[in-house]
């Protein structure tokens, strides 16, 4: 396959991937923040389809572009570099299935309750390890976006 179309596939596929991470984040954290309980479940519905569709999807490419566009290039799979992504990729997958999974959660109690006062204490405790898991993926990510336009030696 063209590297050049590799490459672009992998940038835009990225670009998808973080954009609508980042973007679902933001809205589900907005909705939080209402306090209004109808408002929380019904972006909480749009937010798990978005990221169970875009995000799952790009998130399955990044890595098969990636392993292309390495053949392509003629680069070592075992680059310093790499090495590091890899690491970094496996901890932002990680902490996304446990976001996705604490998104559903509250997605379901915020559908089942009456009122924000009527939402289970599991439903704040599920939004702060949401917010405190997201954090590092994202930070990781960007990590990973250094890494690829640097390509820089580690050791």
């Amino acid at each position: 396959m063209d590297p050049f179309l590799l490459k672009w596939v992998h940038i835009v596929s990225s670009t998808l991937l973080f954009g609508a991470a980042l973007g679902s984040s933001i809205h589900c954290w907005r909705a939080h923040s209402t306090q209004e309980v109808r408002t929380v479940a019904a972006v909480m519905r749009t937010v798990v389809a978005v990221d169970w569709w875009v995000v799952t999807t790009t998130g399955f490419l990044q890595p098969a572009s990636g392993f292309l566009l390495l053949q392509a290039k003629g680069y070592s799979f075992l680059e310093p570099w790499l090495i590091v992504a890899y690491a970094l990729y496996a901890i932002v997958s990680l902490l996304w299935f446990v976001v996705a999974w604490l998104q559903i959660k509250c997605r379901n109690m915020a559908r089942a309750a009456s009122s924000w006062d009527a939402l289970p204490g599991d439903y704040h405790r599920y939004m702060r390890l949401w917010l405190w898991t997201a954090l590092p993926a994202f930070s990781s990510a960007l990590i990973i976006f250094w890494l690829m336009v640097a390509k820089s030696e580690l050791w």
